[in-house]
């Protein structure tokens, strides 16, 4: 009941909609969804599990 009430409801929405436009203006973000691992790699719309799995083994592997 209490996440019905507040998917029903109008609550967070100033906050997304601000965290939205930060990500658009700061970050260039234009297409969902985007990863950004690591604050450097960008991985762009919808991406298989294993193409995922790559990217982030790369990332890791390059803060290591």
């Amino acid at each position: 009941d209490i996440i019905q009430q507040f998917l029903s409801s109008e609550d967070g929405v100033a906050e997304v909609d601000a965290l939205i436009a930060e990500m658009k203006t700061e970050k260039f973000i234009r297409v969902v969804p985007t990863f950004i691992l690591n604050e450097k790699h960008t991985i762009v719309g919808l991406q298989s599990a294993e193409v995922l799995d790559r990217y982030i083994r790369r990332a890791a592997a390059r803060t290591s």
